[in-house]
């Protein structure tokens, strides 16, 4: 699955729930994660479920934003997750 990653991706923003099956986004990054990437990852969701959340932290997501969605908030992690990139 890392071969279909852009080696030029400096993150990712993954839906919680992919097509409408519950937790499918978060079980990506747990696999992508076991594969050897390790990018920073913000998941979206469209409600706020704990345990969700809970996974997706323990999945290494760098955040967890509920939909809808403060703007500022999404802007935010997607900066920082460029400013850790120049400073690599």
């Amino acid at each position: 699955m890392r071969q279909q990653i852009s080696d030029d991706a400096i993150g990712m923003i993954i839906e919680a729930h992919l097509e409408g099956k519950k937790d499918s986004g978060i079980e990506l990054l747990e696999t992508l994660v076991k594969s050897g990437c390790h990018l920073p990852t913000i998941i979206l969701a469209s409600s706020s479920d704990i345990p969700t959340a809970v996974r997706a932290m323990r999945a290494n997501a760098t955040d967890f934003i509920e939909r809808p969605f403060i703007e500022h908030l999404l802007v935010r992690d997607v900066q920082q997750i460029i400013n850790g990139a120049k400073a690599h």
